[in-house]
This record gives C-alpha cells, structure tokens and sequence, in this order.
C-alpha cells in the first residue's frame, strides 16, 4: 500500500470551505478511482494548514495525478510525496 500527502495551506477563513470541499467533492471523486484505499484529512487550525493522506493499492494508483486532487478550487496544494506504507492497524 502506498499514500499520497499533500499539504495545504489556506487562510483560516476558508478552512470549512476547504472541508467542505474535501467531503463532499474530493471524496465522492476519490472513490471512483482504482486502486484507492481511503483517505485522511488532518487540520492544524492555528496555523491554517491541512494534510491530505490518501491511500492506493499501489505505487502506480499513488502516483498517478489526479485532477480531483490538484484542482480544488481557491486552494494552495504543495506537491504530492509518495509514501509507501509499511504498517497500518
């Protein structure tokens, strides 16, 4: 199994917004796509930052880009790292 992680940076006004977006789009959007696993979203809400954990079956699902991903609208997302994930409960 492999994760995606993008982190995101917004200004904390938009942070519901952000949420939102990530419910009710990128998540609907996600499991349409083969070889996802699942999903984290983690909020640090002090310093208006997000991270985005995805998981895919594989090295190729995870690095493959994908448009629900990097086009959220009025969003600021670093590039993707690709983690391979070694224990998971």
């Amino acid at each position: 199994m492999y994760a995606q992680v993008i982190e995101t940076s917004i200004r904390p006004d938009r942070l519901e917004l952000l949420e939102r977006l990530v419910r009710c789009e990128l998540m609907p959007a996600l499991r349409e796509e083969p070889g996802f696993s699942g999903a984290m979203s983690l909020v640090d809400r002090d310093r208006a930052a997000t991270l985005l954990v995805l998981l895919w079956e594989t090295q190729a699902d995870a690095a493959c880009p994908r448009a629900s991903v990097t086009e959220l609208p009025g969003v600021s997302l670093s590039p993707t790292a690709v983690w391979e994930v070694n224990v998971r409960g």
